[in-house]
């Protein structure tokens, strides 16, 4: 019983050694859409910009054409600073499935900034997180990560909103003047499929009770799986992935352009298919 147990172990041994050294990344492998999701604080700017350093999140759609060119349409919010941004980018696969990746931001008055990225791969592709490792060549005073997931959809539309989703966001609000305050929101949103949804949730500001906040509005997907949600004087942007059982979201303006929008608000989460 022990030579069969022990030649037993000693198979499986063997059998896994192989699966534990057959990574092989290959760059071709990351062809493909996915949704962005960063989070992070960036705690210096040059001047005329120190006025950005703060809480930053920022939500995207990301294209990678399996041969090392990035495309990037982004919201971001820099210290509750939103604006919409778009630029260019270049990854490298290792073959452990570790990642280098800069991408070419533009930021007001500075132009287009180099930001240097370490990653890794897992999921089988599915999954992609990188850390923020220089900007513009020194130290990137930041703790900015950004995770990003595939969206194997090509053509979306309000359809592909329909049910229930959890809803959990987090960041922070007040930033403008400052100091920041935390937040938190977490709750349940119903879509219908066709533009309208309702939502139960609860709120803390980080000043001490949790605050239900029940709303209903509207939404609109358009076919490259952008979203946004609208209720009140309230917007929030999104990005589908994970053919649309999920989203990554952020508290934004209505229609974001080049000029930063003074929001004071840094918040952002994500939806998940019940």
């Amino acid at each position: 019983m022990k030579k069969l147990f022990g030649a037993s172990l000693v198979a499986l041994v063997l059998c896994a050694a192989p699966a534990a050294q057959a990574q092989n990344c290959k760059l071709s492998q990351t062809k493909g859409v996915s949704s962005a999701l960063a989070n992070g604080t960036f705690f210096a700017f040059p001047n005329p910009l120190e006025f950005l350093a703060g809480p930053t999140v920022r939500i995207g759609r990301v294209e990678n054409d399996g041969k090392g060119n990035v495309h990037v349409r982004a919201v971001a919010s820099l210290n509750g600073f939103v604006f919409a941004e778009e630029y260019d980018g270049v990854l490298t696969v290792n073959p452990d499935c570790t990642t280098e990746v800069t991408f070419l931001i533009p930021f007001p008055v500075l132009g287009f900034v180099p930001l240097a990225f370490k990653g890794v791969i897992s999921d089988n592709f599915r999954q992609h997180d990188i850390i923020l490792d220089t900007i513009g060549g020194g130290p990137p005073a930041s703790t900015v990560i950004i995770s990003l997931r595939r969206q194997h959809r090509s053509n979306c539309s309000n359809g592909d909103l329909r049910g229930g989703y959890a809803l959990n966001l987090r960041g922070f609000t007040g930033t403008l003047p400052g100091p920041p305050v935390p937040f938190v929101r977490l709750g349940q949103v119903v879509f219908d499929g066709w533009g309208t949804f309702s939502a139960r949730t609860h709120y803390s500001d980080g000043s001490g009770p949790l605050f239900a906040d029940d709303f209903n509005g509207t939404y609109a997907v358009n076919s490259s799986c952008e979203f946004t949600m609208s209720y009140g004087e309230n917007t929030w942007a999104g990005d589908l992935m994970d053919n649309s059982s999920a989203a990554n979201l952020m508290v934004s303006v209505p229609n974001p352009s080049l000029d930063p929008f003074p929001l004071g608000v840094a918040v952002s989460g994500t939806l998940t298919q019940q």
